[in-house]
């Protein structure tokens, strides 16, 4: 008996709790709804809520009495004071105009113009200049600046600078599209673009280039270098000059081998790599026809012009040895053996001396006009028009 009474009065206070918690339960839903509806509005937030984003905490607690936005509330809506908070809580907040702030449920994502964010954060605007507008951004850094920046370092150019439109980036960058730089650009203060003062101009080594492009060297070691191609030929030389037109060349400086020199024109332009060795041509067409010919000199516009396989000939002057396919021939003076074709060791000093040989070989010319017409062999003619008259195809003659 005694158990059963013990029993019975257990069930009695638990009920009177049951009733108590019920009792309590129901006063905060009609509070609350009392409270929403003593405020006015809809439970349902309208196209365009207003005002003061709150947390289902502020509104539980009716915390935020003076300046929360509920004038679109209204307790007749199909929706309840549960119903609201059930929709707060899904939604977490939303914009103050226009629906533009959005979370995503269960996944914390913030979309701003956009009802389905992807990432953490994402904008959405309709123009370029709607997705964000910032005093000065700072990215990484935890520390106010008065510029942007990307990263935690702090630049050391404050001339440069030093406002909100400016972008200081600490990490590195990399540009897959085209960069466009208005203004002076400087790179590891080493490589300067159109410095204060110096618009155009790019210096390397300074901060002052004089010139569209000056190198300072900052210590004994190579100052410039260029590495050709594997396939780099003669007809595509390693650099080209051009007048202002952009079309008429005006020089180029090639070499196919580290015995050969090409600088002109057309210079060595069809020299056979590997095969015409230790040449050195100098001036616009010099050399413009070797290919095999080696152990050549030719400077001077044309000299040495329709050489192509001679050898040990040196051609110094315009149009020097022009007709040259022999070998071992020396040519000092404007078209000096100029008609020399396959004769050879011939020694020619003076302009246009030797002029008309052909095919004779180991004269000597020395003076303007010397042998002029000859076309013998073993002749020496010393002074200017020495031997330069009538003959033609004598042997062994001296002239003084």
């Amino acid at each position: 008996m005694a158990h059963w009474f013990l029993l019975k009065v257990k069930k009695v206070k638990l009920k009177r709790t049951i009733g108590r918690l019920k009792f309590l339960l129901i006063s905060l839903l009609v509070l609350g709804g009392l409270y929403l509806t003593a405020t006015g509005g809809s439970l349902t937030p309208s196209a365009s809520p207003a005002g003061t984003f709150h947390t289902l905490a502020e509104i539980w607690n009716s915390i935020a009495a003076t300046d929360y936005d509920s004038s679109s509330i209204s307790a007749s809506t199909t929706g309840s004071l549960l119903q609201g908070l059930k929709y707060i809580n899904n939604n977490l907040f939303w914009a103050s105009t226009s629906g533009n702030i959005w979370t995503a449920s269960g996944v914390n994502r913030i979309g701003i113009g956009t009802t389905a964010p992807t990432t953490k954060l994402e904008v959405q605007g309709t123009s370029s200049a709607s997705y964000g507008l910032f005093g000065a951004l700072q990215i990484a850094g935890f520390t106010s600046q008065s510029y942007s920046r990307f990263g935690t370092g702090t630049t050391t150019h404050t001339n440069y600078i030093s406002a909100a439109n400016d972008l200081f980036i600490s990490g590195d960058l990399e540009g897959r599209g085209s960069i466009s730089f208005a203004g002076p650009a400087s790179i590891s203060n080493t490589l300067w673009v159109s410095p204060g003062g110096y618009a155009g101009n790019v210096g390397i080594g300074t901060s002052a280039p004089g010139a569209k492009l000056q190198i300072n060297g900052s210590s004994d070691t190579t100052q410039f270098i260029i590495r050709a191609n594997s396939t780099q030929s003669n007809t595509n030389p390693i650099m080209k000059f051009f007048k202002s037109d952009g079309t008429t060349e005006l020089l180029r400086i090639h070499s196919d081998d580290t015995t050969n020199f090409f600088a002109g024109t057309n210079t060595g332009r069809v020299n056979t790599a590997g095969g015409g060795l230790y040449n050195s041509f100098v001036g616009s067409n010099a050399g413009y026809s070797n290919t095999g010919g080696s152990y050549s000199t030719a400077l001077g516009y044309r000299a040495l012009y329709l050489n192509s396989t001679g050898f040990y000939n040196t051609a110094v002057g315009t149009d020097a040895l022009y007709s040259a396919t022999g070998s071992s021939n020396t040519a000092i003076g404007m078209q000096s053996t100029y008609s020399t074709t396959t004769g050879g060791t011939n020694t020619a000093i003076g302009m246009d001396s030797l002029f008309s040989n052909i095919t004779g070989s180991s004269n000597v010319a020395i003076g303007v006009d010397a042998l002029y017409y000859s076309t013998g062999n073993n002749n020496t003619a010393i002074g200017s028009y020495a031997l330069s008259g009538n003959n033609l195809t004598g042997n062994f003659n001296i002239a003084l």
